[in-house]
């Protein structure tokens, strides 16, 4: 019987959105001044430097990208020397 919950819980994590990204990773080129240039200028009138999933928001997507470029940015910064 606890095979069963196993097999429908994992039937069910394979169908979900959790395993699928909502985004397309911004290509390592795209700079942070062009996210923040488009946020500003908005996404209607000057569009995104990342490409948005079909039926996908182009606002979502540029989010995405920036918060994904500050996860990048803070992974490669030292930690500060405390004291």
């Amino acid at each position: 019987m606890a095979r069963d919950h196993v097999d429908a819980l994992r039937d069910g994590l394979e169908r979900s959105s959790v395993n699928t990204p909502s985004h397309e990773a911004p290509a390592p080129d795209v700079s942070w001044d062009d996210l923040v240039t488009s946020a500003l200028i908005g996404t209607g009138r000057r569009g995104t430097p990342v490409r948005p999933r079909p039926g996908r928001d182009p606002a979502l997507a540029l989010l995405d990208a920036a918060a994904l470029h500050t996860v990048r940015r803070r992974a490669a910064a030292l930690p500060v020397a405390a004291g």
